[in-house]
């Protein structure tokens, strides 16, 4: 129970923290209208885990994507651009 109260308050200062920021989403499909519906950013969270990425620190929507800060599979800190209907990465680049 306690892990589950503290990844909810680490998720919630991940959203908040986020609002704070604005995002700099800069390719092209991210430029593009949104198609369909959009996912969420705790289903975003889940998706880019189930792919190797780590340590989350900010999810935030620009257009029709997600501009994410996380850590990838190698270990290396990445801005990811993330299509905000499918949860694909559209863009990583290092930090």
């Amino acid at each position: 129970m306690i892990v589950k109260s503290t990844a909810a308050a680490a998720l919630a200062a991940i959203l908040l923290a986020g609002a704070a920021f604005p995002a700099a989403a800069s390719s092209a499909a991210c430029r593009a209208a949104l198609q369909g519906e959009a996912l969420t950013i705790a289903q975003v969270s889940e998706r880019l885990t189930q792919q190797g990425f780590r340590d989350i620190t900010r999810i935030e929507r620009e257009r029709s994507c997600y501009e994410v800060r996380a850590v990838d599979q190698a270990g290396r800190r990445v801005r990811l651009e993330v299509n905000a209907a499918t949860g694909a990465v559209v863009e990583t680049r290092s930090r």
